[in-house]
C-alpha cells in the first residue's frame, strides 16, 4: 500500500524593486533558471494562465487585496492526466507578476522521490536543519 505524502514546494520569491532609497534602485533579478513543472519564478499571471490552458487545466482564480490593489492572491489546479497527481498552484502576485509561488500535491513515495530528485538535479541538495 502506498502512503500519500503532502508536499509543498516554494518555487520562488522574487524581490521586487522597493523604490528609490537614497538614490539607489535595485535592478530586476534574472529568475529564468528558477522553474518547476514548467512554471518559472517571476512569471506574469497571463503566462501562468497560458501554461495552465496548455495542460488542459482551468485558469487561475484571483482576488485583489483590499489594502493594496497591486497585490493579487491566485489559485489554480494543474492536472496533466488522470495518472498524474493533482497539483495545486498558489500565487501571490504584485502588479500581475508572481512574487511567491507554491506548488502542492498529494504524492506517493515514488512521485515524491521523483520531485525531490528533479529539484536536487536542478538546484543541488539542501541539508536539513
Amino acid at each position: 500500500m502506498l502512503t500519500a505524502v503532502r508536499v509543498a514546494l516554494l518555487s520562488g520569491l522574487i524581490l521586487m524593486p522597493a523604490g528609490d532609497h537614497a538614490g539607489a534602485s535595485q535592478a530586476p533579478r534574472d529568475t529564468s533558471r528558477l522553474h518547476f513543472f514548467g512554471f518559472r519564478a517571476g512569471a506574469r499571471l497571463d503566462e501562468l494562465n497560458q501554461r495552465l490552458r496548455l495542460e488542459g487545466s482551468s485558469p487561475l482564480r484571483c482576488r485583489r487585496s483590499r489594502r493594496d490593489g497591486r497585490v493579487s492572491e491566485c489559485r489554480g489546479v494543474l492536472r496533466r492526466s488522470e495518472e498524474d497527481p493533482r497539483v495545486e498552484l498558489w500565487v501571490s502576485a504584485i502588479d500581475s507578476v508572481a512574487g511567491i509561488m507554491t506548488l502542492s500535491g498529494t504524492l506517493d513515495p515514488e512521485q515524491l522521490e521523483y520531485w525531490r530528485g528533479t529539484l536536487q538535479k536542478q538546484y543541488g541538495r539542501v541539508s536539513l536543519k
